[in-house]
Formats: structure tokens, C-alpha cells, sequence
């Protein structure tokens, strides 16, 4: 058993490690920074920060519930630049406007990955020319999340808060396939995306919130962009 446990891992970064593949790129079929950004945004749901509304047209309404801080830099970061943009006023962001402007959330949460030994950074040469990044991730806790997730959609454990929201952040990634969910799967995934089929450990301002936030981070572009090839874009572990 590895000696790291995702239980630690916020849902950024647990996306993130499901947005990887075995040899060291990430899917092509998503757009990781804001899948990742999707996911923040998840995270401070789960805290009772913020929370998120479907309206007319797929149009998402994010909310700042509570500013006070987490006790998490990135996360206390993240919401003061929420209450900037909500205003003196406390007005609604629209979600997938917000979620489309951001440019660095996979990266950052990627090096914290890495410096938790979570990851592992290796060069790679293209072509044995053009060098570049891979990051592996640790196996037995990505393939502990695939477990959690087809757990749930084949009604094996409860789903709670954290596994409804990245659930949604799954399909909103289009993950499902690339992760190797069959057809009913895939069904369920979307259902459980869609704030279906969640049971009663799931609050209700979780289940509105995880399927706004599928709905805006598909709006955004979650599930289509990134070139698959895994560059770090900068910075270390």
C-alpha cells in the first residue's frame, strides 16, 4: 500500500491526478486548466465558501457564501479574488466566464502534486529531440479514486459530498471514458453530474452546486483543448 493517501489531497488536486495518464501526459480530451479551476471551485463549495446556481441558457451564478479564511493559502487566495470580483455589492460571477480566464490552476496544483510525492517529474525527449516534462502519478492512489467513483455509480457506498462533486467534475472533464467507465457507467456518471441519483448524505447545496458546476465548467470548455502532452508550463516541485 502506498505510504500517500489521497484523503489529504484536496478535489483539485485529486483531479488532477486523474487528469494524468500512465505515460506521464495528461487526456487530450480535456481542457486541464479549467477542469482544475472547475475543481477549485468545488473545493470551497465543499467548505461552505461558495456556492453555484443553474439559471437560463446554461448561464451559472457563483456565490460567495463565507470569506473567511480556510486555513488554505491557495484556497484563501482564491477567495479573495471571488470577493474582489463579486464586489462591495456581493454580486453573482458568472461561472464559466470566470472559469474560461483561468490560465494556471493545472500547473499550480500539479507542483504541489509533486513536491507531496504524488507525482513524479521526469524529462522526456519527443522524438528523442524536444525535451519536455512528464509527471507519473502515484498508481495505487489514482487507481483508489477510479475505485471510490465506480463504487458509487454501481451503488456499492454512499455518496457524499466530496464524491458527488468530483463525480460531476468527471463528466464535466469527460473523463469517463479515458478512465475506463462502460456505457451504463458513463450513464450514471452524467445522472450523478446532472445532481441524480445522490442519495441522503449529499446536501442539497452540494447536489445544485456540483451540477452548476458541471454545466459551467462544459460551458467553459472543460471537456474539449490541452494538447495531451503534459508540459509544466514553468515552475518546479
Amino acid at each position: 500500500m502506498s505510504e500517500h493517501s489521497h484523503r489529504a489531497v484536496p478535489l483539485p488536486g485529486e483531479l488532477v491526478l486523474l487528469l494524468h495518464k500512465p505515460n506521464g501526459s495528461h487526456y487530450a480530451a480535456t481542457n486541464p486548466n479549467i477542469a482544475t479551476a472547475a475543481a477549485e471551485i468545488g473545493e470551497l463549495a465543499l467548505r461552505h465558501r461558495v456556492t453555484a446556481e443553474r439559471g437560463k441558457w446554461k448561464r451559472v451564478k457563483l456565490h460567495v457564501l463565507d470569506p473567511s479564511s480556510s486555513g488554505t493559502p491557495w484556497a484563501d487566495s482564491l477567495l479573495e479574488r471571488l470577493v474582489t470580483k463579486s464586489g462591495p455589492q456581493g454580486k453573482p460571477i458568472e461561472l464559466s466566464s470566470w472559469l474560461s480566464r483561468q490560465t494556471s490552476a493545472f500547473n499550480e496544483h500539479r507542483r504541489r502534486l509533486t513536491r507531496h510525492g504524488l507525482l513524479t517529474r521526469r524529462k522526456h525527449k519527443f522524438l528523442g529531440v524536444i525535451a519536455h516534462d512528464r509527471h507519473f502519478v502515484d498508481e495505487l492512489v489514482r487507481d483508489s479514486l477510479i475505485s471510490e467513483i465506480r463504487q458509487v455509480i454501481r451503488v456499492e457506498r454512499p455518496i457524499d459530498n466530496r464524491l458527488a462533486l468530483l463525480t460531476a467534475l468527471v463528466h464535466a472533464s469527460n473523463l469517463a471514458r479515458p478512465l475506463g467507465f462502460g456505457r451504463d457507467e458513463r450513464r450514471m456518471v452524467k445522472s450523478i453530474a446532472k445532481g441524480e441519483h445522490l442519495g441522503g448524505a449529499v446536501e442539497a447545496a452540494i447536489a445544485e452546486t456540483g451540477a452548476a458546476i458541471a454545466t459551467g465548467a462544459a460551458a467553459a470548455g472543460a471537456g474539449g483543448g490541452g494538447d495531451g502532452g503534459g508540459g509544466d508550463g514553468g515552475g518546479g516541485a
